[in-house]
C-alpha cells in the first residue's frame, strides 16, 4: 500500500470511527475496522490523557498492536468531571472548547451531544475604582481603558522579550487594574502576568486565530463522555503504571515502569510537559539538546479549581464573569445558559495566586473567598449561611499532571513546541497540549491535534519499512 494512501486511508477510519449508535457501549467485535497496515511491531503510548486515547484509537484502527501505560487509576488526564453537584455538568479541569473547527469537537458533534455557547453570553463585572461595574460604565476612566486596549491590542504585541507584567508596567498602565488584568491575561493562559512571556503569547495568538468561542457540554459530564467514547481501549491499557525510564538505545525501545518493563519498537510520549521538565521520566540516551533547551522555555504553573455553590444567586442571573479581586482575579458563572438554579461561582487560579489559596488550608481558603464576594457584593456571601457546599481540585498536588497546562516563558517561541514535538531517531514521538505547534496549547483541541500529528508520523515511519 502506498504511504499516502494509507494515511489518507487513516484519517477516515478515525473520522468515522467517531460516530456511534449507543457510545455508551464499546463496538462489538464484528464491528471492528479491518487492519490495514500489516507490521509486526508494537508501539506503547504513554499517559491516556486527550492526547494519548485519541492516537491511541486511530492507530488501534489501523490493526496495530498498541498499549497505553496510564500512571493513574484513570483515563481523561486533565480532564475531570464532579458529578452530581449542580443541575448541570461542573469541570474540575479542562471543560471549555475554544474552537468548533477541530477533531475535538468534531467527536462531540458526531456523539450528538448538546452543547452551549458562552462566548458573548452575560454580564462582565469589574471591581475597578471600589466599584464592581460594567466595562461602559469606566468608559471615561482612562486607567481603566488603557488596560483594556492593552489587552485588545495583545495579539499585534512586538515590542520585544518581556514578561506580560513588564509589558503593561513599560505602557505606564495604571496600577489599579493590574488584578483585572492578571484575571484577563494570566488566568485564561495558566500563569502568573510576571512569569507569561509575551512576546511568544501573541505570537501563539495570531498562530491559532484568536478564536474567541467558549463552547460547555449542556448536559454530559466530559470525563463521562471520554470514558464512553474511548471505552474499547480498556483492554489495552494498563493503570497504576507510573513510567520512570525510557531506553531508546537499541533496536526496541524498552520502558521501565514502578509494575516492571515494557519494550516497544515506537513509544509515543503524551505526559504533561511538568513531567518531563522535573525528570519524572530518564531518557538513556538523553533527549536532543534542543528538545531540553526548548523545555527550558515552556512553563506550567500551579493550578487549583475551587467550585462554590450558595444557597442563592446574589451576583444576578445575567452576570458570567466578575474580574479584579485580590484573593480571586476572577470568578465565573459557568452555568449561566445550562442551570435552572444558577447558584454557582466557580474559582480557577494558576501561579501566586493557586499557590496562596492552596496554602492557606480549606477552612482559611474559603474564609478568605468569601470575605472577598462579601466585600465585592455588600455582605450577600456569607448572609444567612449563602454557602451550602464546595469542592476543590488542587492540579499542582496532583503527583502525575503537577500543575494546570503550558504557557510561553520569556525567550520562548514557537519554535521551542515545534522541538518538543519532533521525533527521536523514528522511535520516540510526542504529543500532548505542550507538544502543539499552531497555536493552541493549552486546549482540549490542541491536544487532539498533537495526536493527529503524532499518529501520521507513526504511521509514515511505519509505512516506510513496509
Amino acid at each position: 500500500m502506498k504511504r499516502r494512501k494509507a494515511i489518507k486511508t487513516m484519517g477516515l477510519t478515525t473520522a468515522a470511527g467517531l460516530l456511534l449508535p449507543n457510545f455508551f457501549q464499546s463496538c462489538k467485535e464484528e464491528e471492528e475496522p479491518k487492519p490495514t497496515i500489516e507490521y509486526d511491531g508494537s508501539i506503547i503510548i504513554i499517559g491516556a490523557g486527550i492526547a494519548g486515547l485519541f492516537a491511541a484509537q486511530a492507530l488501534v484502527s489501523q490493526g496495530l498492536t498498541v498499549t497505553i501505560l496510564e500512571a493513574s487509576s484513570r483515563v481523561g488526564g486533565r480532564v475531570k468531571s464532579l458529578r452530581g453537584f449542580e443541575d448541570y455538568p461542573i469541570e474540575l479541569g479542562g471543560g471549555v472548547i475554544k474552537s468548533s473547527d477541530n477533531s475535538f469537537y468534531r467527536l462531540v458533534q458526531e456523539m450528538r451531544l448538546a452543547t452551549s455557547s458562552l462566548a458573548g453570553e452575560g454580564k462582565e463585572l469589574f471591581y475597578y475604582n471600589s466599584t464592581l461595574k460594567q466595562a461602559e460604565d469606566f468608559t471615561n476612566f482612562a486607567g481603566f481603558q488603557d488596560a483594556q486596549n492593552f489587552i485588545n491590542g495583545l495579539t499585534n504585541y512586538n515590542s520585544g522579550s518581556k514578561t506580560v507584567l513588564e509589558a503593561i508596567q513599560a505602557d505606564g498602565i495604571e496600577t489599579d487594574t493590574y488584578r483585572i488584568l492578571e484575571a484577563q491575561i494570566g488566568e485564561v493562559f495558566g500563569a502568573d502576568n510576571n512569569d507569561i512571556g509575551i512576546q511568544a503569547l501573541a505570537n501563539s495568538l495570531k498562530l491559532s486565530g484568536s478564536s474567541d468561542e467558549e463552547i460547555i457540554l449542556s448536559n454530559n459530564p466530559l470525563e463521562d463522555v471520554i470514558y464512553s467514547r474511548f471505552a474499547g481501549l480498556s483492554d489495552i491499557t494498563k493503570f497504576n503504571t507510573k513510567v520512570t525510564a525510557i531506553n531508546h538505545s537499541g533496536a526496541e525501545v524498552i520502558v521501565t515502569t514502578d509494575n516492571g518493563e515494557f519494550t516497544a519498537n515506537k513509544v509515543l510520549i503524551t505526559v504533561p510537559v511538568s513531567i518531563l521538565k522535573n525528570e519524572q521520566i530518564t531518557f538513556s540516551p538523553a533527549l536532543p539538546v534542543n528538545k531540553q533547551l526548548a523545555l527550558q522555555k515552556i512553563g506550567m504553573a500551579s493550578a487549583l479549581k475551587v467550585v462554590l455553590k450558595f444557597n442563592r444567586n446574589f451576583w444576578g442571573q445575567d452576570v458570567k464573569y466578575i474580574y479584579g479581586g485580590d484573593v480571586v482575579p476572577a470568578y465565573l458563572n459557568a452555568g449561566i445558559k445550562t442551570s435552572k438554579s444558577n447558584r454557582v461561582l466557580t474559582v480557577e487560579v494558576y501561579g501566586e495566586d493557586a499557590d496562596n489559596l492552596t496554602s492557606m488550608g480549606d477552612e482559611q481558603m474559603l474564609a478568605a473567598i468569601i470575605e472577598e464576594l462579601d466585600l465585592l457584593f455588600d455582605g450577600q456571601a456569607s448572609a444567612n449561611n449563602a454557602l451550602i457546599d464546595w469542592s476543590k481540585y488542587d492540579w499542582g498536588a496532583d503527583e502525575f499532571i503537577q500543575g494546570g497546562f503550558s504557557y510561553p516563558l520569556v525567550g520562548g517561541s514557537t519554535a521551542d513546541r515545534v522541538a518538543l514535538s519532533e521525533s527521536v531517531n523514528k522511535r520516540l514521538y510526542f504529543a500532548g497540549e505542550a507538544t502543539d505547534i499552531e497555536g493552541n496549547s493549552g486546549t482540549l483541541h490542541g491536544a487532539a491535534a498533537s495526536a493527529d500529528r503524532a499518529t501520521n508520523e507513526i504511521i509514515d515511519s511505519i509505512l516506510q519499512t513496509l
